[in-house]
């Protein structure tokens, strides 16, 4: 929920409603139980990677469903987030001392990557339309014929 917070803060200017708080929420509780569950919780750096792996494949398929984009740019933007929160515990991983007190979720060094990777790509994502056109791009009109 503290995750989905701090995106919708930065996202409602842009469009993004309330309830991405709730799906990313829903997203990262399904992702890390079922993650858990595959690797028994286990806290070596493979079972942290591919818990990042499913945590960020569950939130951005829930995520993705909030966009409202094309069925490519939804697939897109899940494989981002899968593939950013695996670098995120990665990263971690590499870093942390005491990753056997099980944290839900990657550390402050994951998060910068996490927060960068996912936060140009949204950018990109609500600059395009729902059609693939850029917003605010005119669309080209037929040029009527000219009567003489």
């Amino acid at each position: 929920a503290v995750i989905g917070t701090a995106q919708w803060l930065a996202l409602r200017l842009r469009g993004v409603g309330p309830r991405w708080v709730i799906h990313t929420a829903v997203g990262v509780t399904a992702g890390s139980a079922i993650a858990a569950v595959l690797t028994g919780a286990a806290t070596t750096v493979s079972a942290l990677a591919f818990t990042g792996l499913l945590t960020g494949a569950a939130v951005g398929a829930t995520q993705a469903t909030m966009l409202g984009r094309s069925n490519r740019i939804a697939a897109a933007w899940i494989a981002l987030v899968s593939i950013s929160w695996t670098l995120g515990w990665l990263i971690t991983a590499s870093v942390i001392v005491d990753a056997e007190r099980g944290y839900i979720t990657f550390g402050v060094s994951g998060a910068l990557l996490v927060t960068v990777a996912t936060g140009l790509a949204l950018r990109w994502v609500l600059a395009v339309g729902r059609d693939g056109e850029p917003v605010g791009t005119p669309r080209s009109r037929p040029v009527a014929a000219v009567r003489r």
